[in-house]
């Protein structure tokens, strides 16, 4: 994977899978800098910017994880996905009137799993 991002770095899926992998073996770190490695050839996609915010909540960093996620929610208003994750990086800046926001945009959607609309509901009240 490592040599394939190196030939053909906009190629999205490569990055993210080996980022995956190095979550999978316990190296968080590693993925994000793999993905900040990559994050000028990738652009402002959605999916990577979903990812990228999800290992900096992981991570504890809050502010980069909500720049990421407004970056995904303005690249795709209508994924309700990073409306979640933008909810919860915000509350953990204890931003609560645009975390409620960003949470009330995410629960418009009956596409999110039982547990994220469980969540959401536990954060709105």
């Amino acid at each position: 994977l490592r040599e394939g991002i190196a030939f053909q770095p906009k190629q999205l899926e490569w990055p993210l899978t080996l980022a995956r992998l190095y979550v999978a073996q316990g190296h968080l770190p590693k993925a994000r800098a793999l993905l900040s490695e990559v994050q000028p050839e990738i652009g402002e996609n959605p999916d990577y910017l979903g990812f990228l915010g999800a290992l900096a909540f992981r991570a504890g960093d809050m502010t980069e994880a909500s720049d990421a996620y407004q970056r995904a929610v303005r690249a795709a208003p209508n994924d309700r996905r990073w409306w979640f994750g933008l909810g919860l990086a915000l509350d953990g800046q204890n931003r609560g009137s645009e975390a409620r926001e960003a949470f009330l945009r995410a629960r418009s959607s009956n596409a999110l799993p039982q547990e994220m609309l469980a969540t959401i509901e536990q954060k709105l009240r």
